[in-house]
């Protein structure tokens, strides 16, 4: 025995040298001894290496067969759903289980707690309920997934510790959104830009601060497990929105803004030159992002050695951002245009000129001017660095908003329609207004699929626009309103939208019927109430033109004429409702006498219906209803004693 004990101890590696088996035998038969023995492990060795883990596994599987038979249909004992055991029932039993004692749970609220703001939520305001037959699923699979190692595995484990798994809950996507918008307008910030701002001549660091917000669907889920397994309370996990900005990436800048500040800067022209203070580069500097590649950052490059998630590759990245110090054209161009009196030439708009129902194209020439973007910043680069603290202006070319060929391009070649309406040239501040509205609508293009929205391109009538007060429509009656009489041009307006057949989107007749307007066709439009809208439907731009006389006014669409032809039919005037007469007693008149101050009008309902068509198919047809309300008739009635004399004011 002590022979095969020392031999073992050596071939498993704990006999130290060869020395004890020399000692007991020859040294090359020990030595062959030792050789042979690495390879051949001993009796006791194969017990010892080989089964120990056999046993094992034979227990494993013992363990494993014997539990899945006595868990044959049922779930594996010592399971449980958001602590509702269920081990050892059936799957109809353990989601029979788990509907009832789950929904006892949803009847109290869970509170969610975010520093010092609280809400409390009930299960039907998020709509919670638990999905029973799908959790019942999943105590079913414990133990039954994956291979045969895996499931003994699970069933061990079972056995041994158990196995909690949350429920399967379900709740309303909406409620849920509608609670964390209430939760995010406590919780949420924004992230804070690290920025340089400037007081007299010193500038300083604006902090970076981190933002935050909501991670939604962790807080979901979170809730609805809270519910499910009677939690009262839950922590809202919050995601950290870091600053693109940091405090160093606004280092360089804070040190520019000091060196531009430093002294006067000169800018020249040709044989003049201006010297500017500090206090005035002060009023033309600004800060802006830019990436670090632009202003030549060397912690950039080491975006490609540095490994991924590295304090250098974070701060070299190659999209990173840097604040740059700089000077504002615009505030430049503000100081200096004084200075510089008339130098190259203004660039001309090219307009639309109409004769005879076609439009041709005159004017948009190029101009020339002051290039204050470049030397905005060549200034602002000499200031930073040690160069000579000047810059010298150029001239640049200046392109006109509309140059000739965009305006030709636009297709705007004839007239589609056009429609004119009259009034009385008699009522001066209304005529002004009909002018005023007709001025600013003049010369709008509207594109190819846009929208023209009434009140969004005239904007508010006021009287520093040149409105006055002349009488308007409010709440069926006749008053005086800044901006009245322009339903004149809503009217004229819709009426040349109805017959070039483009699409109508928003149109409302006035409250009550006015007879000098074409029946059924009125349209009504006030600042923050009604409106007129339409579509250009046409592949190419419209352009709008008003012309106008002290009694007429005149509205015109020009385009590539669409091909539409316009039919339409015009309803009796149905459901009509007599209007009121309100009787007023005036002592000036003798009794009997009645004057009409204000005649009545009826109300009825008018229905005009458009089709139009092109190449003798229908496009679309339209109906157009206009409910007017009835006008009550004011009547003087004299009190007078004295001759009876009656009279009609229309």
């Amino acid at each position: 025995m002590t022979d095969e004990t020392d031999t073992v101890a050596r071939e498993t590696g704990t006999g130290g040298t060869d020395a004890p088996a020399n000692r007991r035998g020859s040294g090359s038969r020990g030595r062959r001894g030792a050789r042979a023995g690495a390879f051949r492990p001993t009796p006791f060795g194969v017990r010892w290496s080989v089964g120990v883990p056999v046993a094992i596994l034979v227990a494993v599987i013992l363990v494993a067969g014997g539990d899945l038979a006595l868990s044959a249909g049922r779930v594996h004992p010592r399971v449980s759903i958001s602590g509702v055991a269920v081990g050892g029932l059936t799957h109809a039993e353990a989601e029979s289980r788990l509907r009832t004692e789950v929904a006892a749970r949803l009847v109290r609220p869970v509170e969610a707690r975010f520093e010092a703001d609280r809400w409390k939520v009930t299960a039907a305001e998020v709509g919670a309920k638990v999905d029973a037959a799908r959790s019942a699923d999943r105590a079913f699979a414990v133990g039954r997934e994956g291979g045969f190692m895996a499931s003994a595995g699970q069933r061990l484990q079972a056995l041994v510790a158990g196995v909690g798994l949350p429920a399967v809950m379900t709740g309303d996507a909406t409620k849920l959104s509608a609670l964390f918008d209430e939760m995010d307008d406590k919780i949420a910030t924004d992230p804070v830009d690290a920025d340089v701002t400037i007081k007299g001549l010193e500038p300083s660091l604006v902090p970076s601060r981190a933002g935050r917000r909501l991670r939604r669907a962790v807080v979901a889920r979170d809730l609805l497990e809270a519910f499910a397994a009677g939690k009262g309370e839950v922590r809202p996990a919050i995601e950290i929105l870091p600053a693109r900005l940091s405090d160093a990436d606004a280092q360089q800048a804070l040190a520019d803004a000091r060196t531009m500040l430093s002294g006067p800067a000169v800018v020249k022209w040709e044989s003049k030159s201006w010297m500017f203070a500090p206090a005035v580069i002060a009023a033309w500097m600004e800060f802006r992002s830019v990436s670090a590649t632009s202003v030549g950052d060397p912690s950039v490059a080491t975006t490609s050695s540095a490994p991924s998630g590295s304090k250098a590759a974070s701060s070299g990245r190659a999209d990173r951002l840097v604040l740059q110090a700089g000077l504002d054209s615009a505030e430049m161009s503000a100081t200096l245009l004084p200075l510089l009196g008339a130098i190259g030439r203004p660039a001309v708009e090219a307009k639309f000129v109409v004769e005879g129902g076609r439009v041709t194209v005159s004017g948009g020439q190029v101009g020339l001017g002051p290039d204050f973007v470049s030397v905005a910043a060549d200034l602002g680069k000499a200031l930073r660095g040690a160069a000579e603290r000047s810059a010298t202006l150029k001239l640049t070319t200046v392109e006109p908003f509309l140059t000739a060929q965009k305006a030709r391009d636009m297709g705007i070649l004839e007239r589609i329609s056009t429609f004119t309406t009259t009034y009385s040239a008699g009522a001066k501040d209304r005529v002004n207004n009909v002018h005023t509205l007709a001025d600013a609508l003049n010369d709008k293009l509207v594109p190819p699929g846009g929208t023209f929205d009434f009140n969004a391109t005239v904007g508010e009538r006021t009287a520093a626009k040149g409105y006055r007060e002349a009488p308007a429509i409010v709440n069926g009656k006749l008053v005086p309103q800044l901006g009245g009489g322009i339903c004149q041009i809503g009217t004229t307006f819709f009426n040349a939208v109805f017959f070039s057949g483009l699409p109508v989107v928003e149109r409302k007749n006035h409250s009550f019927y006015i007879s000098h307007y074409p029946t059924g066709r009125d349209c009504t439009v006030t600042w923050g109430g009604p409106n007129l809208r339409w579509r250009n439907d046409t592949a190419t731009w419209i352009l709008i033109k008003t012309s106008y006389t002290n009694s007429t006014v005149t509205i015109s669409l020009y385009g590539t004429n669409p091909g539409y032809s316009v039919a339409y039919t015009t309803s009796a005037f149905e459901n009509i409702r007599p209007h009121p007469i309100v009787e007023v007693k005036d002592p000036t008149l003798p009794i009997g006498a009645r004057v009409v101050e204000d005649g009545g009008v009826d109300g009825a309902k008018v229905t005009v219906v458009r089709t139009v068509t092109k190449n003798g198919q229908v496009v679309r047809t339209d109906t157009f209803l206009s409910l007017y309300k009835p006008k009550e008739e004011t009547v003087r009635v004299g009190t007078r004693a004295g001759s009876v004399t009656t009279s009609r004011t229309p």
